[in-house]
């Protein structure tokens, strides 16, 4: 609901939060790792110890069933209701699949690990990667109708989690030398193309979900949107440090601190999204901005309509004045329905500095369409100005007459994206390998993460929500 909107573990005492985030970390750290070993095993190892990578992925797959398992064990309670009802509920089945899932592919793939390595590799990755899109129909993303923003949540984590097993498996290297098989300045250009790939596609969908959750980049003004931008900035750091690791190719002798440090923060970005994933985002109960009328520009007014929550049913009307109106002066909203034969003026309300001014309470129908003129009055009654609105719902949100950013940034990811597909096919036709990295692991990054850019970007462009 609104009152919760931008909040993190809202209505949870402090130990059902703080066991609801481990589990949540615990679950995804799980599903990452066995979703990203099996890749770098076969791009940046090239020659691994299957037995041991096999392991580890097994042993992920059951750290991310436990992970399940303390979610299912505090959902009941969370949500109010018992375990059974909470098993029944959509987000419980999926939580109760990951669970079975992880315990019987770990499982498997621990038992594959001393008889058939290399065959449990991609099992772990199968079954990570299933887990990982779980994940995404359970979060923040399946509150959309459409399908992009689960994809595009699907993408982040696969991404996310080649490039933090990458890291791990790198600074593991870097601490236990002994256990390489070639020197880091071999392993690391391979790791190099991948990386890029990877962090692009990151960079790309996060910022879509940034828009989509919030309905603006960076802002500070909820505990959710502090937490994100707490997130940005570790994540920023550990680019940083990953550049300096890049221009090395681990060559030099502070390579080893430089990887440990950048996966310490990796690691630190996995654990800020879980108090991501238990928070409840501004952005579903924002309020909507109503553009102004293209004729708006022969009047006075240029006050701002901004309608929430923008469905159909009780609504508040808030207008934004440029300056405040003399003392005594009144600000009404006039709303007139053009689908059928109705008029309404709503009384506003000011704040305390005048400038903006809500209405009590109004109601607006589904498949509806409305001209709406904000008009302040002096003391007299005499009007000093007009504003015209024009917006129309359907049985869900509002349709038309939303104020449209100068660029919009879903279309601006979308053409990244594209873009992106573009520039791995022309490296791809010219035979060329990304700068610094190993030609043929970075050919295989560069062709799947362009098949990627390039189907997720028309998703996004042609089928994809607006905040």
């Amino acid at each position: 609901g609104s009152s919760t909107a931008g909040s993190i573990h809202a209505g949870h005492d402090q130990g059902t939060a703080f066991l609801e985030t481990e589990s949540r970390i615990l679950g995804d750290l799980g599903l990452m790792l066995a979703t990203g070993l099996p890749i770098v095993a076969w791009l940046v190892l090239r020659r691994p110890r299957f037995v041991g990578l096999a392991r580890a992925a097994a042993v992920a797959l059951f750290v991310s069933a436990a992970g399940a398992a303390g979610l299912i064990v505090l959902g009941g309670p969370a949500s109010g209701i018992d375990l059974a009802s909470y098993l029944e509920s959509r987000i419980g089945e999926l939580t109760a699949t990951r669970l079975v899932g992880g315990l019987v592919a770990g499982a498997i793939v621990w038992w594959l690990a001393n008889r058939r390595p290399r065959a449990a590799l991609p099992i772990a990755g199968i079954a990570g990667l299933v887990g990982l899109v779980l994940v995404g129909l359970g979060g923040h993303a399946a509150g959309f109708a459409e399908p992009a923003p689960v994809a595009a949540m699907s993408v982040h984590l696969a991404a996310a989690s080649v490039w933090l097993s990458g890291l791990l498996v790198l600074a593991w290297l870097a601490l236990l030398p002994e256990h390489a098989t070639e020197p880091m300045s071999a392993i690391v250009p391979r790791f190099s193309g991948v990386a890029i790939v990877t962090i692009g596609l990151v960079g790309a969908t996060g910022i879509y979900a940034d828009w989509l959750q919030t309905g603006s980049l960076l802002a500070l003004e909820t505990p959710y949107q502090a937490t994100l931008a707490l997130k940005v900035t570790v994540t920023a750091s550990a680019l940083v440090i990953g550049w300096l690791n890049y221009r090395s190719a681990g060559r030099d002798r502070r390579f080893g601190g430089r990887v440990v440090g950048e996966a310490a923060l990796a690691v630190a970005i996995v654990v800020v999204t879980g108090f991501l994933a238990s928070g409840s985002p501004p952005g579903p109960a924002a309020p909507i901005q109503i553009a102004r009328a293209s004729s708006t520009a022969l009047d006075a007014g240029d006050a701002e309509l901004e309608i929430s929550p923008g469905r159909p049913g009780p609504t508040q009307f808030t207008v934004v004045l440029s300056t405040a109106p003399a003392d005594g002066a009144t600000v009404e909203l006039d709303l007139n329905r053009l689908d059928q034969p109705a008029e309404t003026r709503l009384p506003l309300r000011p704040s305390a500095d005048r400038l903006t001014w809500m209405a009590p309470g109004g109601l607006l129908p589904a498949d509806s369409r409305f001209d709406a003129a904000a008009i302040v009055r002096d003391g007299a009654g005499a009007e000093q100005s007009r504003t015209r609105f024009a917006f129309a719902l359907d049985d869900e949100t509002i349709v038309s007459g939303r104020a449209e950013p100068p660029l919009d940034p879903i279309v601006l990811v979308a053409l990244a994206l594209l873009l992106a597909a573009i520039a791995a096919g022309g490296f791809l036709l010219a035979r060329r390998a990304l700068p610094g990295s190993d030609w043929r692991s970075g050919r295989v990054a560069l062709l799947a993460g362009g098949v990627t850019s390039l189907a997720l970007g028309l998703l996004v462009l042609v089928g994809g929500p607006r905040p």
